[in-house]
């Protein structure tokens, strides 16, 4: 799923639902991109490396 902005009023059919200007939703992102016209994608935060690596050793931890 893509959280998206939407950008101009608009009822899909395809996803079922009413989109209202101004407004965040989570849809999925093919749908997202075949319908930019309306949607403007939101940024989201990417995970450091160093979180990454931690969760790594963590799990692994677990699994010994």
């Amino acid at each position: 799923m893509t959280k998206v902005k939407c950008i101009k009023d608009v009822s899909l059919g395809s996803l079922g639902m009413d989109f209202t200007a101004g407004e965040e939703y989570d849809i999925p992102a093919k749908d997202a991109n075949a319908y930019s016209e309306y949607f403007e994608k939101k940024a989201t935060p990417k995970a450091k490396k160093a979180d990454v690596e931690e969760d790594k050793q963590s799990t692994t931890e677990e699994n010994k």
